[in-house]
């Protein structure tokens, strides 16, 4: 499936953390996911990127007029099967886009605010009956829904994917967060600073635990969102006289890496669906205390900690936590003098908390119930679409590349794929630019040859214009390397998108990072926009990945290790004495392969007095036939043997007969 998840930004602890673990999840599973941010990413993407997700980024201060055609377009260009928006602003934005193309649109409702409901969500709940579905994180979110709405939402819990951190490691990072060294109990708090989380509430039990433990410490880690209501806080902590025992950290990238270091974490919220900052102290294994709302938990659960009680709350009251009722802070303040006076019935507490978080709230039953879902509201369209069987047909696939006669490694990868397993799935089928790289003869580089290499190109890309609507091909892979080639590949991909292609660009040789290096700015503009503008970008190892990032911009990357397919070898024929060693060189003899170090080693070894044999396979480059004169000067004559290009059988052969294959490159 082709997939889009849309939200306005991907920074953030809650719908935002949800979205990113989707999308890694979606992708692990082998769907082409892409992530919509109406405004700007706003944190690292290479986790996402690795993965393959495609991140775009809309990054509309305000609310754009025209975001609704730009959805429209990306939905066009990406492919997508199916969208996702996970909040209001999101739903609305893409509502038209997603009706315009048929494409069903999934509406998920996250944690809601108190007061008022704002201009998109008032939108999103009269454009419910539009919608293919919405889905809901909790149980408790109904009765916030219109009836219609309510009868049809799905529940699916959120989930994360997290790894346990060591207490001691978490308290290092939060003394260095606090700046000073914590000696007493430490209470930790996480969250935004706005009423729905009420730290009003939380300062006033946290002073009447104060009555009996003086050193407690109360730490709050998350930035304000509501300027007066920061405020007010600011004020209760000057009145409660508690500014030297309360820290307030601000806004912490991944706070759930320093929960294992407090004594107890607290959630004080008004009002919450299914907090994500609760699943992540149940991941940390640390005793929790929260306030009895949404899908947090209940205090007159009938069967605590029966098998019911996790899937639909967080918290087990009294099993898996301790809970109090919203807004009273005498009840609050009493779960948290006994989770800290009682530290092995806390211990017990949080284990059966990390328990339920791997059984339950881990990333994989959310990824697989919202797979469930997709594949759900696909299948009508796919039957409705296919009302009767059809003979199947493979995927037509234009291969860019050298002619079949050239010798080198992109030949090679091509040769590979045009006789692997690849041929069943897919029509594959080469071609090569006729007379494109055609040398110029004289060497002169004057207006004439300009003109004439103009025309060449020309006519080049004419041709495989007419190849493509003559094929009928839908996926152009052109396989290309560094420096001109590449230049010159980036209009066969600008060809390909003009006439409808999927496009891919398969990078070879180990230059390719150093010709963007050595790009000017105009340039490396259009090797970001080239890259970017590919439905695929390949490269040939991880390394590389890493390598071409800060140059391609928001391409999406694929490391393919080249393989290719010899005949099987023949046992070695050694009719030579046995002391003698065989070296074999496969490739261009010219000086960024070695060439030069390998015949100065050959010399050492014919001085020294060893026996060997060295082929060296392969052809010179127009500007480096020299190489036999240089043996004869090294006076290796009777050692060095050239046989000019080779492959398939005759490349098996040598590589049969030799004792050591030799690659000294640059």
């Amino acid at each position: 499936m082709r997939i889009a998840l849309l939200i306005e930004t991907l920074q953030g602890g809650g719908a935002e953390a949800v979205v990113r673990t989707l999308a890694s999840g979606l992708a692990q599973r082998g769907h082409d996911t892409f992530v919509y941010c109406l405004r700007q990413a706003g944190t690292p993407l290479e986790k996402l990127l690795s993965l393959g997700v495609t991140v775009r980024e809309a990054r509309t201060r305000r609310r754009d007029p025209l975001l609704p055609a730009r959805l429209a377009y990306w939905f066009s260009q990406d492919g997508i099967e199916l969208a996702n928006s996970h909040n209001s602003a999101a739903t609305v934005m893409s509502l038209p886009a997603a009706k315009g193309l048929r494409i069903p649109l999934v509406q998920t409702r996250h944690g809601g605010l108190l007061g008022r409901p704002t201009r998109f969500a008032r939108l999103a709940n009269l454009a419910g009956s539009l919608l293919s579905a919405t889905t809901i994180v909790a149980e408790s979110q109904r009765d916030s829904l219109p009836p219609p709405l309510a009868r049809r939402a799905v529940c699916i819990a959120n989930g994360l994917e997290l790894e346990s951190v060591s207490p001691r490691e978490a308290r290092q990072a939060l003394e260095r967060l606090c700046g000073r060294v914590l000696v007493g109990p430490v209470v930790l708090s996480v969250g935004t600073i706005c009423p729905e989380k009420d730290l009003c509430n939380l300062l006033r039990a946290f002073a009447l635990l104060r009555l009996e433990l003086s050193g407690a410490t109360l730490i709050h880690v998350g930035a304000p969102r509501n300027p007066a209501y920061h405020r007010l806080v600011q004020a209760q902590v000057r009145r409660l006289a508690l500014d030297s025992h309360v820290v307030f950290c601000g806004g912490v990238a991944e706070p759930w890496k320093l929960m294992a270091g407090a004594d107890v974490f607290c959630l004080a919220s008004a009002t919450e669906a299914m907090p994500l900052v609760v699943i992540e102290a149940m991941s940390q294994s640390v005793p929790i205390v929260a306030t009895a709302v949404g899908a947090v938990g209940r205090l007159d659960q009938a069967a605590p900690g029966g098998d019911d009680c996790p899937r639909r709350y967080l918290i087990s009251h009294g099993v898996s936590g301790l809970l109090a009722r919203p807004g009273e802070p005498h009840a609050l303040a009493a779960v948290l003098r006994q989770t800290l006076y009682d530290r092995r019935a806390a211990a017990r507490r949080a284990q059966r908390a990390l328990a339920d978080y791997r059984k339950f709230f881990s990333s994989g039953p959310m990824v697989c119930a919202y797979e469930q879902l997709y594949l759900k509201l696909l299948k009508p369209k796919t039957a409705a679409s296919r009302p009767k069987p059809t003979p199947v047909q493979r995927p037509k696939v234009l291969l860019v590349g050298p002619a079949p006669h050239q010798i080198g490694g992109m030949t090679s990868v091509i040769d590979s794929l045009m006789a692997g397993p690849l041929a069943a799935r897919y029509a594959l089928q080469r071609y090569w630019p006729r007379g494109a790289g055609e040398a110029n003869a004289t060497g002169r580089r004057g207006p004439l040859h300009w003109f004439r290499s103009v025309a060449r190109h020309a006519a080049a890309l004419a041709d495989l214009a007419r190849t493509i609507r003559r094929t009928r091909s839908r996926i152009l892979h052109v396989h290309t390397c560094s420096f001109f080639s590449f230049y010159r590949s980036l209009l066969d991909i600008g060809l390909g998108k003009l006439l409808g292609c999927r496009t891919c660009l398969h990078v070879h040789g180990a230059r390719f990072d150093e010709f963007c290096a050595a790009s000017g700015a105009v340039a490396r503009w259009v090797i970001r926009r080239g890259c970017e503008m590919c439905d695929a970008l390949i490269v040939l190892a991880p390394y590389w990945v890493a390598r071409l990032k800060p140059y391609t911009g928001r391409a999406r990357i694929h490391a393919v290790p080249n393989g290719i397919e010899l005949p099987a070898n023949t046992p070695p024929s050694r009719a030579r004495p046995a002391p003698v060693c065989r070296f074999l060189f496969l490739g261009v003899l010219c000086p960024r392969k070695g060439v030069n170090e390998l015949l100065a080693a050959a010399a050492q070894m014919r001085a020294a007095g060893t026996p060997f044999e060295l082929i060296l396979a392969g052809p010179a480059e127009p500007d480096n036939e020299m190489w036999p004169e240089r043996v004869r000067d090294l006076g290796l004559e009777t050692c060095v043997q050239f046989t000019g290009p080779v492959s398939g059988t005759r490349k098996a052969e040598l590589l049969a007969s030799a004792d050591c294959l030799v690659l000294p490159s640059h």
